[in-house]
């Protein structure tokens, strides 16, 4: 069954200040020059020690949840602002893949959207050399007359025996919600929004694997025809690149490496 467990309006978040943009893009540097010093005990420690001082301004709550819409999103800024927009608090808002992809993704969007309006986004990222989209449909399916019953609203100096109280009544209340709700499914109405339901829910899934297997021919930096690619290294780095991105970063095709290995 699927339902919210509440109705409350979310407050729409924005971008970084200057300040608090300033403090993340320090911290993010700190942690690059740690990863760099992994080989000099006393760059090692000295990184760690900026790094230390610098995240101690650095508020992640508001990191976390503001909208990190990527430098080079250039045409795409708006698009991928409103994408950003459908990840909620606490997953981070940020897009995990290179500018390559960023048609794929705002494409995706426009689909998802015309299926499910209020579709939810997790995340999206490059993992392995692929572009990974998890998202959610977030579309009850309820009767319009009978609404689904919002969580309690306690104030702070609420008593545990008040808490209790008002908990007790909402389970009950949804219980019985629940039943009718069972039963409006089994009517004409109902079995035909489910129905319809599924089989929006279907064509969702394979336009995600779609864009998926797209991006796994699609150089992540570039957007040219590409193919999964990785560092010659003994721990090896994937990344789908065309042949002239994969040769500046000094990438070779990764059946060329597990033919040799």
């Amino acid at each position: 069954m699927r339902h919210r467990v509440s109705n409350e309006p979310r407050t729409e978040p924005d971008t970084l200040g200057p300040g608090a943009q300033a403090r993340w893009d320090a911290l993010k540097d700190a942690v690059g020059e740690l990863a760099g010093a992994a080989d000099d005990a006393d760059g090692f420690a000295a990184a760690f020690a900026a790094l230390r001082q610098i995240g101690q301004g650095v508020d992640l709550s508001e990191v976390v949840n503001a909208l990190h819409v990527p430098e080079d999103a250039d045409e795409h800024a708006e698009a991928l602002r409103r994408l950003l927009l459908r990840i909620p608090d606490g997953w981070g808002r940020w897009i995990g893949c290179s500018r390559g992809w960023y048609p794929i993704l705002v494409e995706l969007d426009e689909q998802l959207r015309a299926l499910f309006p209020q579709y939810e986004l997790q995340q999206v990222k490059e993992k392995y050399g692929g572009l990974r989209f998890y998202w959610s449909e977030d579309e009850p399916i309820t009767d319009p007359a009978d609404p689904e019953p919002d969580v309690p609203s306690l104030s702070e100096q609420a008593t545990e025996a008040e808490k209790d109280a008002a908990w007790g009544a909402w389970e009950a209340a949804h219980d019985a919600w629940s039943q009718r709700l069972a039963c409006y499914l089994e009517t004409e109405e109902g079995a035909a929004r489910e129905q319809s339901f599924e089989r929006r829910l279907k064509l969702a899934e394979q336009l995600v694997e779609a864009a998926e297997r797209r991006a796994s021919i699609t150089c992540e930096l570039c957007s040219l025809p590409g193919e999964s690619c990785c560092t010659p290294g003994p721990y090896p780095w994937y990344q789908t690149l065309c042949v002239g991105c994969a040769g500046q970063r000094g990438f070779v095709p990764s059946n060329q490496r597990d033919a040799s290995s």
